[in-house]
This record gives C-alpha cells, structure tokens and sequence, in this order.
C-alpha cells in the first residue's frame, strides 16, 4: 500500500519514483495507491496514466487518516479493498498444515526480537515436525515474511530473528545516525551503544548479528585493520578527483530504465577489497562513484564508475594493462545486482568509436546479435564511418566470452519476462514441495496405520464378511 499525501502538488515525481521502486524489487507485487489528508485539499492526479504505466496498481483510495468521516472514502472501505487484494495474492489458499500453523502462530505471538535457530527446532520436535520438514517450513516463514533466517550465513544462520522490523529498525537506526552523517559515512565501533540501546532492544551481545545482517544486505563493509564501517548510502555525493587520464579508456555504460538509489551502494560494497586509497589511506568512493585499483604481477588496472541519477545511467572507464578483464569482473557483479532489480530493462552501451569524440552509443546485445547474423561492419548513423563489429566487441571483453552471444540478453536484465519466468517456477516449485511433504507424512501415517494391530484385526473382520 503506498500512502501519498494530499496536499503535495510537487511530489508527484516522488509518486512514481516509489512506483518503480516497487516495479523495481516488487515484481508483480499489487499496490493499493491511497491519497491520505483528503479533508484538507485534494491534488488531483491523472490515475488512468497512472495505471497505464503501473499495471499493478489495483485500487485507488481518497482518505483521511486524521478525519476518517470527511475523506471521500471510508476507512472500513479501505479495510475491505485490502481484504480483497490480499485474497488473490499469490499462493493465498496454499493449503498448510495443521502443525504448521501452530508453530507460526506460537512465532508471532512470542514477544522476543530473536531466538537461537536451536529454540525454532525444539518447537518443531514438539509438533512432531520432522527435520526435512523444519527446513522447508523455515525457507517458507522467511519466505513469507513471519521471520527472517539466514540459512546460507555461516553466523546468521543460528538466529532467527522472529519480529523483522528489529532488523529493519536497527539498520534505519545506522544510516540515519547524525554520527555516521557527520564522519562522511564512517560507522565506528564505539558508535553502536549509542546508536543500538540496550533499552530499545539491542543489546552489545548482539551487535555481530546486526553488523553481520548489515553485511549481508550489502549495506555497509569493514574498513581494513580497524573496527570501523563504511555504509556507502550515507557517504557525501561530492565526487572525489582523481589524477589519472580516462581519455583513452574502455568505455562503457549501463542505460537503466530505472536506475534505484541502491545499485552504486551495493557495487561498493562488493568491490570494497580493491577500492583504491589515497595517500592518507583513505577510499576513493563516494556516495554515487568508486575508483578501483587492481594489481597483478606488474600490471596495475584502475576502474573510474560513476552514477548518474537523473540520466539513468552508470559510467565505467577503465585504464591499465588488463582492461578488459577488469572490465568482466565488473559486469559480473553489476549483472548479478541488476537481476535482483525486477521488471526494469537495463542495456549494456558501448560508445561508438568511429572519431574519439562520436557521441553515439550501441546496444551491446544487438551488437553481438549482428555478429551472430555474419555482420562484420556498418556504418555510423553520425560520422558515415564504418564501424568494425569484431573490433567493437573485442575493445570490451575477450572473444572467447562471446560463444554464446544470445546469451547476453538475459545476462543483462533486457528479458525480465525470463525473471519472472523464474520467479513463477520458484512459486511452483515451492507448492510442489509442500505438496510432496504432506503425500510423505500421508504414507508414513498410512504404514503405521496399516502394521498396527488393531488394522490386523479390522482386515481380518471384513475378510471374514465374504
């Protein structure tokens, strides 16, 4: 449900930015648009574009949360619309059972912020719930928001953090810190009791958790021989200069349809290990940008990316002896940033060589596909320049990663009906499993039942019957 007020003539912008943003990480998710202050003034918003653009918009609401009577529609017609939206979300009618439910029911009525993932299987144990069943009940409460679990962290993984917004709130707490503003991003050690009170539900001996949890959302990372932070979303936006000559460089850009706030903050979080320092030790990063330094053997590769919010766009620039290779190992981790980002296209460019200063750009994927078709050259559509393919292709990456060139598309986020693909399979997938554990506890039930005596004796009876 996305809550807009009323009275805000200029946020209409920051509407859709939070509509794409569900786009973005929601898939298909359903919104409820509801326009809150309806009492005071009423900023009339064209919906039927709206909808055209965001499909997934369901209901659109006129209310007033301070003076329920005078908004335009009632708050028991709110409740009712979010009744009926949640009733045809997916896997709503999931049949569970019985002994799940008691276990998720216990969960949420339990007033601790957390327990030992030990305390989760005793309660399963005593609902004769088994292990391969406990492990599948886990993924799907985690699933489903009941809980959050992090099977795959070698820490995480023995906390269950029962009521989520701990985590979320604490998280908040950090990147709004005053503190970490003020040090230009830098969290220290010293920092967390005065951040994460002890009296709000945080106490020291949790603090790894919470790092830990930070870490795994690709929100903050370690600074080298110190017990201090970096969280990249609070680092200034200034950009930092740097003596180095791009000029000559392996351009490339990523066109986002929809660029969110967190793809630089999580790439910086990856690549923190190579993120050059200056003379004071300090890393070259800033809140949209990085400068990388790789070093092998004698050859030094120095990365420049930045972001740019209002064009959607991220710029890489890469000098150095091995380019090319750098330059892979980058789009390996933005590809796997941007799958996460669903339902937004984003496009791979290589700018166009033709004069050094040619401001066209080409789409990497209709690039490869051409040199699939047999295409070696065309011309610029600018200069009338002709264009070599190979020589396109192989400023960028090596030709032997171009095999499967069909296979980029994907690759790079420009079918995210193949995303969403997946994201069906999983649900299907998810719904068979369940299915396969109830037939499994129906025939364990069905043998016990069958070698029992007292089984024994009523087959002997209804033989005896003919």
């Amino acid at each position: 449900m996305l809550v807009w007020d009323a009275r805000q003539e200029n946020e209409y912008g920051r509407l859709e930015y939070w509509l794409n943003t569900i786009k973005a990480f929601g898939e298909d998710s359903p919104v409820i648009l509801v326009l809150n202050k309806c009492d005071q003034y009423i900023e009339e918003i064209n919906f039927k574009d709206l909808k055209a653009k965001f499909p997934n918009i369901k209901r659109f609401l006129k209310v007033s949360s301070k003076h329920p009577e005078d908004g335009p529609d009632s708050f028991d017609k709110l409740k009712a619309v979010i009744g009926d939206v949640a009733a045809n979300l997916p896997l709503m009618g999931t049949e569970w059972f019985h002994k799940w439910i008691k276990v998720r029911k216990v969960l949420e009525k339990d007033t601790r912020n957390y327990i030992n993932y030990h305390g989760f299987k005793t309660l399963c144990e005593e609902n004769y719930i088994t292990e391969n069943e406990e492990s599948l009940l886990a993924e799907y409460l985690h699933d489903l928001g009941v809980f959050l679990h992090f099977k795959d962290d070698v820490i995480l993984r023995y906390t269950l953090i029962i009521k989520p917004a701990w985590g979320t709130h604490a998280v908040y707490k950090v990147v709004a810190s005053r503190t970490v503003t003020l040090r230009h991003g830098v969290l220290c050690e010293d920092d967390l009791p005065y951040i994460w009170k002890d009296i709000d539900g945080y106490p020291g001996s949790q603090y790894p958790t919470l790092l830990r949890l930070m870490k795994n959302f690709e929100l903050s990372f370690a600074m080298e021989d110190t017990n201090n932070y970096i969280i990249p979303s609070v680092l200034p936006r200034e950009p930092i200069d740097v003596d180095f000559d791009f000029s000559n460089s392996t351009h490339v850009l990523y066109q986002y349809e929809f660029l969110p706030k967190n793809v630089m903050p999580h790439f910086i979080v990856r690549m923190h290990k190579l993120i050059k320092r200056d003379v004071d030790g300090n890393y070259i990063c800033w809140r949209d940008g990085v400068v990388l330094n790789r070093e092998e053997k004698n050859d030094r590769t120095i990365a420049y990316i930045k972001a740019d919010e209002s064009k959607r766009i991220i710029d890489i620039k890469i000098i150095g002896a091995s380019r090319r290779e750098f330059l892979w190992i980058i789009r390996e981790h933005f590809k796997d940033i941007n799958e996460k980002i669903k339902k937004v296209k984003v496009d791979l460019l290589i700018p166009c060589p033709c004069t050094g200063t040619c401001a066209t750009v080409y789409e990497y994927f209709d690039i490869t596909r051409r040199e699939k078709g047999g295409t070696t050259d065309f011309l610029c559509i600018k200069s009338g320049k002709t264009v070599s393919v190979k020589e396109l292709l192989d400023g960028i990456e090596e030709p032997v990663r171009r095999k499967k060139p069909g296979d980029e598309q994907y690759r790079y986020g420009e079918q995210p009906y193949k995303k969403q693909q997946e994201s069906e399979k999983k649900k299907i997938f998810t719904k068979l499993r369940i299915a396969i554990v109830g037939i499994v506890i129906f025939l364990g039930a069905l043998v016990q039942f069958l070698d029992s005596p007292k089984t024994a004796k009523l087959i002997n009876w209804l033989k005896s019957l003919f």
